[in-house]
């Protein structure tokens, strides 16, 4: 027996599938005989392999959504020959599939943004046979499928020339290990109008929508699966249909607004959709106004690590009254990382408005144990379930006041919360110590951190001396550090002690693995506190630093102990302390901008002179400026670290709006004089070559070379470090 296999593009109506142009194909199977079609352990299966055109990325988003099968993709990222869709029988058992009925249906979300190939390519796509009665596995059927460049439409703009979008701090997030245990994540999408006027320049309302998707499954190529829990739902934790999209950054030049895929009424998988309102007229301004930021909250990704992709469509946008935007799809990537080994509380400490309210609410008094205090407590945590608070009572052994608990819906990343904290039946002066600790979902201890207010009755003064001895805060000056250089970065400290005679001070770096020991002296809320500085000699990576103070007493018995948490973001900053933003692509940290610092001793200059070019192309440099003034740890790229760049991810990827992230500027160059600005990104290598040094020239089209030229010419420069 035979099939008789066909595919169509219902765009194109044809088996043509256009570059970077979001399609679908509906596929058609005819047998020439009855098939008996089987569920269970041994379930039919439709193998689809597409033409070797498509990446594995690009296979990793497409979707097929048909009744009684169930469908699932396989990614080797490493042989494009291994990769394919996969269609499985789940209905009724011994189904027959009749003798010259059409079997349909659709792949959805096919897009593909860069190839290799020389356009038109014409390439076969392959459906193998499992577990089909009459139907040899061995006997594939084949169908021909054609990629090629979309036909320009006449007169149409191409919103890519002037439209950045990318993900916040490099879309990364943290995966789940149970849904016991859930983390919640959060995305932000942003929109930069990378030209010289508004998105649009005409006088109407504009009917322009942007549709947002994900990859839904719970493999590694996936974000969140439809279905969650136990029994599995669309409402479970970890479905992707609990996605909340709002604005994140609102100005009233810009207001949009986001809607959420309605489970009522949505069609297969969820879209969120993002428009413009009517009174915004530019759409995306320029200047201050170019830039603005959604936000998709309440993600929870109970799946393997790995990589998978925000999928944003922009349909129906136009230039100006008279002249649309091409139909234009942006695929960015979206890192998932393991579930965070440092998490808990990162600060915890009493909260006032000042420096005199926050002292104030250290020290109590109370004539009466019937007298009720309330503590302003303020904490920070790091992906928490539960916080909960206890106390104990001075000069008695320890009693715990009803137990103060504060749960969150589900673990968040970096969030705040505080609360009064009311006290009562006080009878000794001294001090109370105040513990938080912190939870995951599953009730595990994460950690716990403490601090001590001071309470003075009328009649037991004596007791105060011997009661309020150990750390009274601990934290440091910089929670977060924006670090260009990694080697020997110092962390100042600060504590607040009374009867301490040194303090021990841990950090979770294996670099620096014995404690430090600093000597303290008394300090009192009028008194300057302890300052205390670590080095570490090497950041290796991006997780937290935590550091745990231990007190200790004059005869080297333990007090108490306080921690704090430090976070770690990398970026390029010049000698002017200007902060560039990074994106690391393979063993290398990029700059993700151009270079645009004025050199001391000259050899830098904005394009043709004129400062309105400044962004985003930033400056052009001679080679003796560009290998001047460099950040520690930072360096000017090799040819091979170019190289490196392009296997990764090939040309139009590298460009502003590719899902690399790197966003090259074609920003021209200084040879002899200024030319190809728009058209041509040139960039220096400290590749030497005969007759001056190797550059990294891309052009619009993404075509990638290595000329050279003398290092009198002027270039772009992007810095790079090893991580």
């Amino acid at each position: 027996m035979s099939l008789t296999f066909t595919q169509i593009n219902p765009e194109t109506e044809n088996a043509t599938i256009y570059l970077d142009r979001m399609s679908s194909l509906v596929l058609t199977l005819t047998p020439d005989a009855d098939i008996t079609v089987q569920s269970g352990s041994n379930a039919s299966t439709f193998q689809i392999y597409l033409p070797d055109c498509f990446s594995p990325d690009d296979l990793n988003i497409m979707i097929i959504d048909k009744t009684d099968w169930t469908f699932s993709s396989y990614i080797d990222k490493n042989n494009i020959n291994d990769c394919y869709l996969s269609l499985r029988y789940a209905g009724d058992d011994n189904y027959v599939w009749v003798n010259g009925d059409d079997f349909t249906f659709t792949i959805d979300r096919i897009c593909i943004l860069q190839t290799t190939r020389d356009l038109p390519y014409t390439g076969s796509t392959q459906i193998n046979f499992e577990n089909f009665e009459n139907l040899s596995p061995f006997t594939p059927s084949y169908a021909d499928l054609t990629l090629d460049n979309p036909p320009p439409v006449a007169g149409n703009a191409h919103l890519k020339e002037v439209l950045q979008v990318f993900l916040s701090y490099e879309g990364l997030i943290h995966v789940s290990s149970n849904e016991d245990d859930p983390l919640k994540n959060a995305l932000v999408l942003n929109f930069n109008n990378i030209g010289t006027d508004p998105i649009y320049t005409g006088t109407q309302s504009s009917n322009g929508i942007v549709q947002v998707s994900f990859v839904y499954g719970s493999t590694s190529g996936a974000l969140a699966p439809l279905t969650a829990g136990d029994p599995p739902s669309t409402t479970g934790k970890g479905s992707a249909w609990n996605i909340e999209a709002g604005m994140k950054l609102v100005n009233n030049e810009n207001e949009w607004s986001a809607t959420n895929p309605d489970l009522g009424t949505a069609v297969g998988s969820p879209v969120w959709q993002l428009a413009p309102t009517n009174n915004n007229i530019g759409i995306i301004d320029t200047g201050t106004y170019a830039n603005i930021s959604f936000s998709f909250s309440s993600i929870i990704s109970v799946t393997p690590p790995g990589n998978t992709q925000m999928i944003v469509s922009f349909s129906g946008f136009m230039k100006d009254d008279n002249t649309p935007y091409d139909e234009t799809t942006y695929i960015l990537d979206i890192i998932k990382l393991d579930t965070p080994k440092l998490r808990g509380l990162t600060c915890f400490s009493v909260y006032g408005e000042d420096a005199v309210a926050a002292a104030a609410a250290l020290r109590y008094e109370v004539a009466t144990p019937q007298d009720e205090i309330n503590v302003p407590l303020y904490w920070g945590m790091y992906y928490v379930k539960k916080v909960q608070i206890m106390t104990s009572l001075p000069g008695t052994d320890p009693v715990s006041f009803p137990t103060l608990d504060s749960f969150y819906s589900d673990s968040e990343a970096i969030t705040t919360d505080s609360t009064n904290l009311q006290l009562s039946g006080i009878e000794y002066s001294g001090n109370i110590s105040i513990t938080a600790q912190a939870f995951d979902g599953t009730g595990a201890l994460l950690n716990s951190m403490e601090l001590t207010i001071f309470v003075q009755t009328p009649y037991t003064r004596n007791l105060i001396s011997q009661s309020m001895k150990g750390l009274l805060r601990f934290y440091s000056t910089t929670p977060r550090l924006m670090l260009s250089d990694s080697n020997n970065v110092e962390i100042e400290l600060i504590l607040r002690t009374h009867g301490v005679s040194r303090v021990e001070l841990y950090t979770n770096y294996t670099l620096l693995s014995d404690p430090i020991s600093i000597s303290c002296s008394d300090t009192t809320l009028t008194q300057p506190a302890n300052r205390a500085t670590i080095t570490i000699p090497q950041i290796l990576n991006r997780d937290p630093i935590t550091i745990v103070a231990q007190a200790f007493d004059e005869n080297s018995s333990p007090l108490n102990s306080m921690e704090c948490t430090v976070f770690v973001t990398f970026a390029y900053i010049d000698q002017d302390g200007k902060i560039y933003p990074t994106v690391q692509i393979g063993s290398l940290l990029w700059m993700a901008v151009n270079l645009d610092y004025h050199t001391p001793g000259g050899g830098s200059q904005f394009y043709n002179g004129n400062a309105s070019r400044e962004v985003p192309y930033g400056r052009y440099y001679k080679m003796n400026a560009a290998l001047s003034d460099i950040s520690q740890g930072w360096r000017l790229p090799t040819q091979s670290d170019w190289v490196d760049l392009k296997n990764h991810f090939g040309g139009t990827e590298l460009l502003v709006g590719g899902n690399s992230g790197f966003n090259a500027e074609l920003g021209g160059v200084k040879y002899p004089s200024w030319h190809s600005l728009g058209q041509e990104g040139w960039y220096w290598t400290q590749t030497p070559s005969s007759s001056g040094y190797t550059l990294f020239k891309i052009v619009a089209n993404g075509a990638i070379s290595f000329p050279w030229l003398d290092g009198s010419n002027m270039l772009s420069v992007r810095y790079v470090r090893d991580v």
